[in-house]
């Protein structure tokens, strides 16, 4: 196996994975698309959600590894990485910036309490990430 076919089963395994969360948030907000101020809900999306992004920085870091761009280190890194893939063309400025948004969430949500979260403010990006994780799996050529 070269290392690209190595590289490429690594970010199918890791969408695949990614999509499994997927299809819990898809669950819990129905087909209104919207979730409710259940609590135990508004927290079950917000750990899958951060779960996704988590899934989507390693598929950045994979991706920039193997195109040989060291991974930002530090307390900025996160964003650094987002900063770093655009310039370097592995994502889009407008994929950058729906991860952005879900970056922040992450941040907020490993940083707060979970009575903490919002559903309103939760619905925007969980109503959008179907979206971002398809165009993730485009931009890095893992379906058309």
């Amino acid at each position: 196996m070269s290392p690209s076919d190595e590289l490429h089963g690594n970010l199918l395994f890791e969408l695949s994975q990614i999509r499994k969360e997927l299809a819990v948030v898809l669950r819990l907000i129905g087909e209104a698309r919207r979730l409710g101020p259940d609590e135990i809900q508004v927290r079950a999306a917000a750990s899958s959600l951060q779960s996704i992004y988590n899934g989507i920085e390693r598929m950045l870091q994979s991706v920039m590894k193997d195109k040989g761009i060291v991974p930002p280190q530090g307390e900025a890194s996160h964003s650094a990485l987002l900063t770093s893939a655009a310039k370097n063309g592995v994502i889009s400025s407008s994929l950058e910036v729906s991860l952005r948004d879900l970056m922040g969430f992450r941040h907020f949500f490993r940083h707060s309490y979970g009575f903490m979260i919002d559903n309103e403010l939760l619905n925007p990006l969980l109503s959008n990430v179907e979206n971002t994780v398809s165009q993730v799996a485009k931009e890095l050529h893992l379906e058309t």
